[in-house]
């Protein structure tokens, strides 16, 4: 039964091509048209994933994977302000117990005010070590111990004494904690390049894929009227991606 199928619709097809070739082109009973559905660009796939992970899949109808990019983009993109948010957080909270708890000057903000009662349990201790580098560089000259002492040590509003050391190590532990948040956020950022070049890459391969796949087919119809009569045949060529 197949068979017999086959060959009436080879015998129908070649008696159709030999109508259609004796009809001249301008007789207006068939058109022939073109559907021309362009490659898509490894540059613009590669620029959008560059841009934003995901956009570069979505371009070549890679859906799935572009849903893919775009959560872990969010993700990173959600880590990094939320790290920064605890980081900013910890470092006033740890402002604050400075200038309760050893009575440092609130107005200073600056990392190495910070860094010295992270070291010193008081600024007398932090400027004794000051004076004794003094007299190394300038072994025989105590007008300039004195300058460098001045430049650099930390007196009046600037002084501090953490008294106990438990005070001492919980703002040791907040300045720590502080510092791994704003480490963590960084370590975000590099995640977000890195999501960028894996998404880059793999579009490229996702938009090579999708050319290879381009094929032309060929459709005969019927051209209709109003009435829904025959008026004549229409050959198609279209070009698509399967």
């Amino acid at each position: 039964m197949k068979k017999i199928i086959l060959i009436v619709t080879i015998v129908f097809t070649n008696l159709l091509a030999q109508e259609m070739e004796k009809l001249p082109l301008n007789a207006g009973l068939y058109d022939i048209k073109e559907v021309e559905i362009k490659p898509k660009s490894v540059r613009n796939s590669l620029m959008l994933s560059m841009l934003l992970p995901g956009t570069g899949h979505w371009y070549v109808e890679s859906k799935f994977k572009a849903k893919l990019f775009w959560v872990a983009e969010g993700v990173i993109w959600g880590g990094y302000i939320g790290f920064t948010y605890h980081g900013r957080r910890v470092r006033d909270d740890y402002n604050l117990y400075a200038a309760t708890r050893a009575g440092a000057n609130s107005d200073n903000h600056s990392e190495e005010y910070y860094s010295a009662m992270e070291q010193y349990l008081s600024s007398e201790d932090y400027n004794t070590d000051m004076l004794r580098e003094a007299r190394i560089l300038y072994p025989d000259d105590p007008q300039k111990q004195q300058e460098y002492l001045e430049q650099n040590g930390y007196f009046g509003n600037d002084e501090w004494d953490w008294g106990e050391e438990s005070n001492w190590r919980r703002f040791k532990d907040l300045r720590t904690k502080s510092r791994e948040a704003f480490q963590r956020a960084i370590y975000m950022t590099a995640f977000a390049l890195l999501n960028r070049g894996l998404a880059s890459i793999d579009a490229v391969r996702e938009t090579v894929i999708h050319n290879k796949k381009l094929q032309t087919s060929f459709e005969i119809l019927p051209q209709l009227n109003e009435n829904s009569q025959i008026t004549g045949v229409g050959v198609w060529v279209c070009i698509r991606f399967n």
